[in-house]
């Protein structure tokens, strides 16, 4: 379903790296919301269910380090990107999707900003990656997805338009994700696509929709792997125990450490340079690969798992993802935050804000309108947090109503959601969570008048801290700047700033007023992003 206006991103022909990062939250969103759909296909190279689990926790760890990094250039990006990914690469999926973004970012590292050339060198230096990883690469798995993408990648170079290039490559790569089955026999026998090349068609995915400003759109590629042939599945776990574990301060190089450890085992990866190796192997003899390990360098983050274990499980629970037990509804207003939430996951937005609060029965028809029995409501304002409560009083469903006062307050309650709590759960983490977060808002007087002893004239731009008016001035960016010392003053300097631009707020503006607050507190870090809200020239959040 697409936005009233595209999104920001639309007709970009380059991209800078805070505009990556954005598709690339993005992009896990979609794989979040798809997880449990591609462990489902999840045969190869055992049937353990865990392909989506693996490849999130590798691209969270890469978020997670991304968001440590001030982004100050492409190259911060490619090296938070590389060592994230190295870090939290977990199984054979999400150490394969490591190589990939570190092929990715071997491209981008000396660009300024990224344009379709750029990506089509960078797609096809990603699967080069990735291959040279693989001791033994397989055709049918997503390796292959990744090689094919890269040569559509060069076919289209030349069209300017990012989500156009983008959109070529999706095509590409669920064209040749439908063709795995062909390729490898454990997935025809299964009846599946392949596991791994369904997480990357699912993040490409949702990095074009947020380019696009839409919500993600999945084309039926997906089926429930069949488990009547137990012989053929029998004969992938020769090898009980998946083992990973990171290898710091080497005595050897890569290819010496996998001659060492290839007698021991199968599903080989070694990545990484002496300082820092990210290794994984299936073997029989755990005891064996540790203490060789321990032996040549120094462990940390040792992690094993019982495969056959977990093909047991995984059959028992059964192959259909289980309905969603607990959803978010949330009240926001403006195409860039509308299009953030729908990135984090929240299944009912409710048009509303301030000066067009929904009513309760706005509330209760979005609730009624969804399959699921509970709900968290985020009314995001102090005007709607009254008509969320009776809701919630007269509803037949189970609601949980958090007290946001802000669309920050919002976000940072989504990202503390999980679908694997319940209700109750969310709500504790949820309410935890919106703590931490302080709002400025920039707007402007529809009246004179005096507040808190700050006289203001009508058509005035005014500060509120934390719902306190504070500043009064004829500028939006002086007051937004006055506004941020404000709520520094009230925490620590070494906070994470974000800064959202109104619909009436120019994005060359933002981006001078992001770095003029930078460059006076060096030690937070400053985001920029499209609210889109109407009404506020900026709505800033601070998070402790």
């Amino acid at each position: 379903m697409k936005n009233e206006e595209e999104g920001a991103l639309a007709s970009r022909t380059e991209l800078t790296c805070n505009e990556l990062m954005q598709l690339l939250e993005a992009a896990a969103a979609h794989l979040e919301r798809n997880k449990e759909a591609i462990n489902a296909l999840n045969v190869f190279p055992v049937p353990d269910g865990d392909t989506g689990t693996n490849m999130l926790l590798t691209l969270q760890s890469t978020l997670d380090e991304l968001r440590r990094s001030p982004l100050r250039s492409m190259r911060e990006f490619a090296e938070a990107t590389t060592r994230g990914s190295l870090l939290g690469a977990r199984g054979n999926s999400g150490v394969i999707l490591s190589q990939l973004f570190r092929g990715l970012c071997r491209s981008f590292d000396s660009k300024e900003t990224i344009t379709t050339h750029d990506l089509a060198e960078a797609f096809v230096e990603a699967s080069r990656t990735a291959y040279k990883a693989v001791m033994k690469p397989v055709e049918g798995t997503m390796l292959t997805v990744a090689r094919e993408a890269g040569q559509t990648a060069l076919l289209v170079q030349d069209e300017t338009r990012i989500d156009h290039f983008l959109a070529a490559v999706l095509h590409s790569a669920r064209r040749t994700l439908a063709n795995t089955p062909n390729l490898l026999p454990i997935l025809r026998e299964a009846g599946v696509v392949d596991s791994g090349g369904s997480g990357l068609v699912f993040l490409l995915e949702g990095a074009l929709a947020c380019l696009r400003g839409e919500r993600p759109e999945t084309h039926g590629l997906t089926a429930q792997a069949s488990f009547d042939n137990e012989e053929a599945f029998a004969e992938e776990l020769n090898f009980r125990y998946d083992i990973q574990f990171l290898l710091r301060d080497c005595h050897f190089n890569r290819r010496e450490v996998e001659e060492r450890l290839t007698p021991l085992g199968d599903s080989l990866l070694v990545i990484g340079d002496p300082a820092l190796l990210r290794v994984h192997v299936h073997s029989n003899q755990p005891a064996q690969v540790l203490d060789l390990a321990s032996r040549i360098g120094t462990l940390d983050q040792v992690a094993m798992e019982d495969m056959l274990q977990q093909h047991q499980d995984f059959k028992e629970k059964g192959k259909t993802p289980p309905p969603r037990g607990v959803a978010l509804a949330v009240v926001a207003a403006g195409a860039g935050f509308e299009e953030i939430f729908t990135s984090l996951g929240v299944a009912k937005l409710i048009p509303g804000g301030q000066s067009m609060n929904p009513s309760t029965k706005d509330i209760l028809n979005a609730i009624d309108d969804g399959e699921c029995q509970e709900w968290v409501i985020l009314p995001n304002n102090s005007n709607v947090i009254g008509a969320a409560l009776q809701a919630k009083s007269i509803s037949r469903k189970k609601l949980s109503v958090i007290p946001t006062h802000n669309l920050p307050q919002g976000i940072s309650a989504c990202l503390a959601y999980s679908e694997d709590c319940t209700l109750e759960e969310n709500a504790v983490k949820m309410e935890r969570a919106i703590k931490r977060v302080h709002c400025g808002e920039i707007t402007y007087a529809v009246r004179e008048g005096c507040v808190n002893g700050v006289t203001f004239q009508v058509g005035e731009v005014i500060g509120l801290v934390d719902d306190e008016l504070m500043e009064v001035g004829e500028d939006p960016g002086a007051v937004s700047c006055s506004v941020v010392r404000k709520l520094i003053e009230r925490t620590h300097p070494e906070v994470v700033v974000t800064l959202y631009r109104g619909e009436e707020a120019a994005e060359e503006e933002a981006e001078e007023l992001r770095d003029q607050l930078a460059a006076e507190f060096p030690r937070a870090e400053f985001e920029q992003h499209y609210g889109g809200q109407p009404f506020y020239f900026y709505i800033i959040s601070l998070e402790e």
